[in-house]
């Protein structure tokens, strides 16, 4: 893995390396050129080094402060003439403009992670947008579990935030397309607070905010130690949905969900204004492509922001 950053520093306390040498390039290779002009300002130079601890990831992005978001970068650089390669991952200290589902802001705090990473399967995927969905979810979820302290604790509020104890500690986003030459790419985001609980105000579908720090003592969930499991559980869960149809993490999922058996709520998607209930009840199931079943009523829910009832 190579890690290209606009700060030594940031990355030698989040990837620390027994090769501390960085070389000073003015330019990446050729084919990060286009993504290079997305994520950095214009002229900014960058130190390069070699990272071998983690394997399968080709690429990282350091940035001690993104000037925009790092996920809507990836997006954008899909169709690019030059692909990107299976394995980028992007990183930021902080930044603006960063935001979740339906361009809700989120805010991008420091000692907190915020990852966006490209993935290029060589294979179609069934059921794309549940199974990347799945695919980052599940690798918060199993990232937690591997904080002793933490073990069991996180629930996946559909369809895309990450609880402990009703509080949210991390959100989610997922993109899949076509690239130009007919073979998926895969886009997600990750936002997961580990030091700092940023000041959100409450709402009925987050009532609460909060930090891996809240529930732990902040010597248990570091910043460099959690981004560490996450990009361990995040390739690994790749590499699972990339082997075979039959590991399916969509099981996972499921069986992490926050709503399953529950009653809830479901509004209207829209960011503004008073809540618009368009069902209530109990969900008996989530379909193939994680859409709410309600007892008693035939047609499913794909669409909607959930309160928990």
């Amino acid at each position: 893995m190579v890690v290209y950053t606009d700060s030594p520093g940031l990355a030698d306390r989040l990837l620390p390396s027994p090769s501390p040498q960085w070389h000073s390039v003015s330019f990446p290779s050729p084919e990060f050129e286009l993504i290079r002009e997305r994520l950095f300002d214009a002229g900014q130079r960058l130190a390069r080094r070699t990272h071998e601890e983690i394997a399968f990831i080709h690429s990282l992005f350091v940035l001690e402060e993104a000037p925009r978001s790092q996920y809507d970068a990836l997006i954008e650089s899909i169709h690019d003439p030059v692909a990107l390669p299976d394995g980028l991952v992007c990183i930021a200290g902080s930044g603006s403009g960063f935001h979740g589902h339906q361009a809700r802001p989120w805010l991008a705090a420091a000692g907190n992670i915020h990852l966006s990473a490209h993935f290029a399967p060589r294979r179609d995927i069934p059921f794309p947008v549940a199974a990347v969905t799945a695919l980052a979810a599940v690798s918060v979820v199993d990232t937690i579990d591997r904080i002793n302290a933490l073990r069991g604790k996180a629930g996946i509020k559909w369809v895309n935030d990450i609880l402990i104890e009703n509080a949210k500690v991390a959100g989610i986003l997922a993109h899949t397309e076509l690239s130009a030459d007919g073979s998926p790419r895969i886009v997600i985001g990750i936002g997961l607070n580990v030091a700092t609980s940023p000041e959100v105000a409450p709402t009925p579908f987050v009532p609460r905010v909060a930090a891996l720090s809240d529930f732990t003592s902040p010597a248990n969930v570091s910043q460099s130690s959690v981004l560490h499991l996450l990009l361990e559980e995040l390739v690994r869960n790749y590499r699972t949905l990339v082997a075979s149809p039959d590991n399916d993490l969509r099981d996972k999922y499921r069986a992490r969900s926050l709503v399953l058996g529950r009653n809830i709520a479901i509004c209207a998607d829209r960011s503004e204004g008073e809540p618009v209930v368009i069902a209530r009840g109990r969900v008996d199931a989530l379909g193939d492509e994680l859409e709410l079943y309600l007892a008693g009523v035939e047609r499913p829910f794909a669409h909607g922001r959930v309160i928990l009832e």
